[in-house]
């Protein structure tokens, strides 16, 4: 172990089970204005950055509700500059990262929250998947709507374009079995489908087809 890793480690040694419950009542009262310094997430992003010297912090909290992880981000951010030497290091290392480095944190994190996501998926139940799926066509559809109050008609026409395109690049693609489940679906679309919707579907196709023949 080097010198730098000595000091850290020793850092943790030191505290004591009093200042420890006084940082414990502390943390209650400020995480949520802690949640939002930009400095802060860097160090929750760089939580393996100090997993190394935590082992003596984790066995003193275990048997109360925190983190340690949580409690190295209070207690770096209280210390800074005074009492602790900890905090100087990750801070110089901050001044000092480089737009390259940033987007490889960005990436490294991203990675490791997809993996986390994915695991999550692979354990879901049937009934749990449905509840998730149904969630985000909800959020997805409300998000469009929103959008779509927005938006000029140049930007309607380059959107509904995209989505033709992006059609049609599905259709060349598409087995004989996909096509023929498409047109099933479809077809009990059709069938299911109510006057105002049927309505709805018509006047589009009339103003689409009008549209292509003014174009030509």
């Amino acid at each position: 172990m080097n010198s730098t890793e000595k000091e850290r480690k020793s850092l943790w040694t030191k505290i004591t089970d009093r200042e420890l419950n006084d940082i414990y009542k502390k943390i209650i009262e400020s995480y949520k204005e802690l949640d939002n310094s930009e400095w802060l997430k860097y160090l929750i992003i760089r939580q393996e950055y100090c997993k190394t010297w935590l082992d003596r912090v984790d066995r003193k909290i275990k048997h109360k509700d925190i983190s340690p992880s949580l409690f190295f981000i209070w207690y770096a951010y209280e210390y800074l500059g005074s009492k602790s030497t900890v905090p100087v290091f990750i801070v110089n290392e901050l001044i000092a990262d480089t737009p390259e480095e940033k987007e490889k944190r960005k990436q490294k994190l991203r990675e490791r929250q997809r993996i986390k996501y994915q695991k999550r998926k692979e354990r879901e139940t049937p009934l749990q998947r449905e509840t998730r799926l149904k969630r985000t066509r909800e959020n997805s559809k409300a998000y469009r709507d929103k959008k779509m109050l927005n938006e000029t008609q140049e930007e309607k026409e380059l959107r509904l374009a995209k989505r033709r395109e992006l059609a049609r690049e599905r259709l060349k693609k598409e087995t004989p079995t996909e096509r023929k489940s498409r047109l099933a679906k479809l077809k009990e679309k059709r069938l299911n489908e109510t006057p105002e919707e049927r309505e709805k579907r018509l006047l589009y196709l009339k103003e689409y087809y009008y549209k292509m023949k003014v174009k030509k």
